[in-house]
């Protein structure tokens, strides 16, 4: 009899669930081609992933379409893994795998949900719950989700079944300590890992938690070996295997060890215990507080039942003086339900960013390890969702089953909000007009795929090394991920996590201003050309940032516009060609006539005035020219410049430059604070704050970069103060040489040691 409820019960919330589905995703399900959830950004290149590597990747841990010529280990392009192997091992190359692809990725996550509710259901049956209350409230939860807003952009985190999974295991390994459940709980860790890393962290956390809770109840050292044995197959071997999978082969030396985000993305208490996504707070928000905007990690609602019963026990406990069981005797699992409490309540907290939002405890960061990989702390409140909500419903029926109308009650209040949520989120699918076409791109313009290496997409973009930020914009993103997807023409542009800052720093010195023949140039594989996709009205309104890639002079040959965009076959002699005529402009400059000639300098401005420091009489073992540098703390405010700008007009636009050592990682975070002050008072006038990276516009394969910094001088005698600071870096040595301070209309040229010079910027004379 108890089997067949069960059965019954499961073959309803599958029932219930997959109805639900099909309601809420009609278009999921109907899988017409094109059609996609996010057409451009994360969303977009989280479709791209798994289709190149499935059609083109030639083994099943490298993944090469993106940040070409390098690529990267699989898990770093965010491609869920386990899709991107299994397309790979079950279909061949071509238009159909783009479909399927698409497909998958859409009914995985739909899939994921009925797993959350089916194994939830499961779970508040053995916690004493009856079938019908379980399927509603597995159900409800599973639509409410932190996971389910993920759907949005990051697939591979919209699995809302992993968490459900492994406290399921963990109950029954509760019950009964069996090999076979440590067996099951390592295998789903080691699933939904590969799904996305985050939820390695997340799992083994949880894992973790639990076991030391398990452990606390009986000290012993019995207990701890019985413990010992279940814990290394349940979160150990998983580890082991993707830390032999990820170092087994390729290794990159210099992945950024503390990638950014670790405080910033952390949970906050009003989207844990609010949301506006629900009515009832939109209200207050409107007549009586209103909420702070917050960023998408800090918005993990738990809903109303869950946060009920987590005060309510929260002031049992005060109320009984921790004197009595958290959860009574008359309970069943409540050992269980005790640790599910506890173990969210401290992965809250430290999702909340606690000890290191402290002033003064960010130190402890560094004693976290590859932990800081996990940036997006969150996350890791999902587990007080789920805990609190069981730990809500389970206490609730137990302790007030005999007044009938409360449970309906607390039902229905998470029926609705789970409504609202799911509403709340924009999931429907746009058209992507490269993927519906019947001809691709290279078949429309007449080109051969094999004919090119790589894709070169400007305006350029470049996320992942945590080091550098160019932001994609939308159109050409689509455009260049569309042809990979299309043709396995990789690209040069890359969207993907903890990619090498060294690498990334040679493939900027190939699309910035023509300085040094570019190193990425000896790391390429071939001597095929380019295909350069260029997007129209940004390279317009972005000018003279990417002008370079304006002049066909250097090689470029032009094959095919639709609108806004524009194809043009790149050789790679086009980079030396621009980089000599780059030197023979300024050498014709020099010697125009014109210039006026200033200790030593030639100025196009003979009124203008300028400020320039070598540093040459300061002796530094790292420079960039002459016989100095300077040379300071990084952790300490290192004041470079302070001082008036002489023969400045008010309201004058002056541009600050300098060169800066930045091919080490977090160097580019470093924080440049540029400051005007009064100079009776010394109080500021205006300040801009930037961190180096964003500055930087000339890259020279020594590791050195020029960063160019416009600003206002808004009064003619005023101060001008520079500071440069990087408390991440603690007592590394911060290397910057060669300050010069012009009128922004103004160019500047001199002759010295074997160069010619304009703007800061070195030519070599031969």
């Amino acid at each position: 009899m108890m089997l067949s409820q069960k059965i019954a019960g499961i073959l309803a919330v599958l029932l219930l669930t997959g109805v639900l589905i099909a309601l809420q995703f009609p278009d999921f399900l109907a899988s017409r081609k094109g059609m996609v959830v996010e057409p451009y950004g994360d969303g977009f290149k989280a479709y791209m992933s798994p289709i190149y590597h499935a059609g083109y990747d030639s083994t099943l841990s490298h993944f090469g379409g993106m940040h070409y010529p390098y690529g990267d280990h699989l898990v770093m392009s965010d491609p869920q893994p386990i899709l991107a192997n299994g397309l790979k091992l079950f279909f061949e190359p071509g238009d159909q795998l783009v479909r399927i692809g698409i497909t998958w990725t859409h009914y995985l996550m739909l899939l994921s949900i009925m797993g959350s509710a089916l194994f939830l259901f499961l779970l508040f049956r053995e916690l004493g719950l009856p079938s019908w209350y379980s399927v509603w409230i597995a159900a409800g939860l599973s639509f409410l989700a932190p996971m389910v807003a993920r759907m949005a952009y990051h697939f591979g985190l919209a699995q809302p079944a992993a968490v459900p999974v492994v406290l399921y295991l963990l109950l029954r390994f509760h019950q009964n300590r069996r090999w076979a459940t440590s067996l099951a709980a390592g295998l789903s860790v080691l699933l939904f890992s590969l799904f996305h890393l985050h939820y390695f962290g997340l799992l083994a956390m949880a894992i973790s938690l639990f076991f030391l809770l398990e452990f606390l109840r009986d000290i012993s050292w019995r207990n701890l070996a019985s413990l010992a044995g279940h814990y290394g197959v349940q979160a150990m071997l998983p580890l082991v295997f993707l830390l032999a999978w990820l170092y087994g082969g390729e290794r990159v030396a210099d992945r950024s060890a503390q990638p950014w985000g670790f405080i910033h993305y952390r949970a906050k208490l009003d989207g844990i215990f609010a949301s506006l996504d629900q009515p009832h707070f939109r209200f207050a928000d409107h007549w009586l507080t209103p909420f702070r905007s917050l960023d998408g990690e800090a918005m993990n609602y738990i809903g109303l039942v869950a946060a009920g019963g987590f005060f309510v026990l929260l002031w049992r406990i005060v109320r009984m003086r921790a004197k009595a069981p958290l959860i009574p005797d008359t309970i069943p699992n409540r050992v269980f339900l005790t640790h599910l409490f506890w173990a969210g309540s401290i992965l809250l907290v430290f999702s909340l960013g606690f000890p290191f939002i402290i002033p003064g405890m960010e130190r402890l960061l560094k004693y976290l390890g590859p932990l800081q990989q996990f940036r997006a702390l969150g996350r890791f409140s999902w587990l007080f969702f789920f805990t609190s909500n069981i730990v809500a419903f389970a206490w609730a029926w137990h302790t007030w089953s005999n007044k009938k109308w409360v449970m309906p009650v607390l039902a229905l209040v998470l029926s609705l909000e789970a409504f609202f949520f799911i509403r709340h989120r924009d999931l429907r699918l746009d058209l992507v007009p490269g993927l519906k076409e019947d001809m691709s791109l290279t078949q429309r313009a007449f080109l051969n795929p094999n004919d090119y290496q790589a894709s070169l997409a400007i305006p350029f973009f470049h996320l992942g090394s945590e080091n550098f930020w160019l932001e994609p914009e939308g159109f050409i993103q689509q455009q260049a991920i569309v042809l990979a997807m299309r043709t396995g023409i990789p690209m040069m542009n890359a969207m993907m996590s903890r990619s090498s800052p060294s690498q990334t720093y040679n493939l900027l010195q190939l699309v910035t201003e023509p300085y040094r023949k570019p190193a990425v140039l000896e790391d390429l594989p071939s001597q095929k050309p380019l295909l350069l996709l260029r997007d129209e009205a940004r390279f317009a309104g972005q000018a003279p940032r990417w002008e370079h890639f304006a002049d066909t002079a250097s090689g470029m040959e032009w094959v095919y516009a639709k609108e806004r965009l524009k194809v043009f076959t790149l050789p790679l002699s086009f980079f030396e060609k621009s980089l000599d005529q780059r030197r023979k402009s300024v050498l014709a400059e020099m010697t125009a006539e014109g210039l006026a000639e200033r200790n030593g300098y030639l100025i196009s401005d003979s009124l203008a005035s300028v400020a320039h420091n070598t540093w040459d009489e300061t002796s530094s073992e790292t420079r960039y020219q002459g016989k100095g540098g300077f040379t300071g703390v990084m952790k300490n405010a290192n004041t470079v410049f302070e001082g008036p700008v002489s023969g400045a007009a008010d309201g004058q636009r002056l541009t600050f430059s300098i060169w800066m050592f930045l091919r080490e990682d977090l160097r580019p975070r470093t924080d440049l604070l540029l400051e005007e002050l009064d100079p009776e008072s010394n109080a500021p006038i205006q300040q801009m704050a930037a961190q180096a990276h964003s500055w930087a516009t000339v890259f020279d394969p020594n590791g050195w970069a020029l960063l160019e910094i416009p600003f206002t001088q808004t009064k003619a005698n005023s101060i001008i103060r520079a500071t440069f600071q990087n408390k991440a870096m603690g007592n590394a040595p911060l290397y910057l040489d060669e300050l010069l301070i012009r009128p922004e209309s103004v160019h500047v040229y001199r002759r010295q040691d074997g160069f010619f010079w304009k703007d800061n910027r070195f030519y070599p004379e031969n």
